[in-house]
Order: C-alpha cells, then sequence, then structure tokens
C-alpha cells in the first residue's frame, strides 16, 4: 500500500504544484524542498512512497497563494469563493477552518504579483 503523498502527488502535479514528503512532525522530509519541480516531485514520491503527509511551497514556482479562513462557519468559505474565484484546493485546517489555494493573478483577487506570498511559506496536508 502506499502513502498519502505518493497517491496524491500525480494530481497536484497534473495542476503544476510539486509537492515534496512531510514527516508525521510536520517538516519537510527532504533538504532543498523549496527548489522541488514536478520531475523531482514525481522521483520523490517514488522514493518516498509511504509517506502520509506531503506540502508545497508557495510563491512563484507552484503559481499558488493560500487564503487562511480561520472560521468553521461555510458562509464565509462561499464569501472567499465569491471573492477569489473557485479553487481545486480546498482543506480543512485542525481546528476546523478552511484553507483556500489560490492563483496569484490579479485575477484571482491577488496582487498579480507571485512574491506577495512568502516563499518560505508551507502547505502541509495530511489526510
Amino acid at each position: 500500500m502506499t502513502g498519502i503523498f505518493s497517491r496524491w502527488q500525480p494530481r497536484y502535479a497534473e495542476r503544476g504544484i510539486a509537492t515534496f514528503p512531510v514527516t508525521a512532525e510536520k517538516t519537510p522530509a527532504t533538504k532543498g524542498y523549496l527548489r522541488t519541480g514536478i520531475p523531482g516531485s514525481a522521483q520523490l514520491a517514488e522514493k518516498f512512497q509511504h509517506a502520509n503527509a506531503f506540502g508545497f511551497a508557495c510563491g512563484r514556482n507552484n503559481k499558488v497563494t493560500l487564503a487562511d479562513i480561520d472560521t468553521t462557519n461555510e458562509k464565509v468559505l462561499a464569501d472567499a469563493l465569491r471573492t477569489y474565484g473557485d479553487t481545486p484546493i480546498i482543506s480543512r485546517t485542525a481546528s476546523g477552518g478552511f484553507t483556500l489555494g489560490i492563483g496569484t493573478t490579479a485575477s484571482a483577487g491577488g496582487s498579480g504579483d507571485p512574491e506577495t506570498c512568502r516563499s518560505t511559506y508551507l502547505a502541509v496536508v495530511m489526510l
């Protein structure tokens, strides 16, 4: 049986998002993870087949900015989706809130500058 990272890596790669394995302590399992591209991500999925968490870097390479919604109120989620547009990346936070992966273009509600997202911010996915 393969882990969550190996199963989900191809789906994220299809959308142009390079992922990397994350440990149970929510730390990257590899060095140089911020420079991981799609081919490297696929190689990591083979090497870390049993990893049950993964992450990706925000910013220029993945063209993703995260919107953190610190409430369990789904009306606030709906408002955010109206503001930023629909997204295939919606996750629940540990506190029951939401995180939306949104594009970094002005049309997606961002400034249009991928650098507005701190490149050291990591999205960690533990399904």
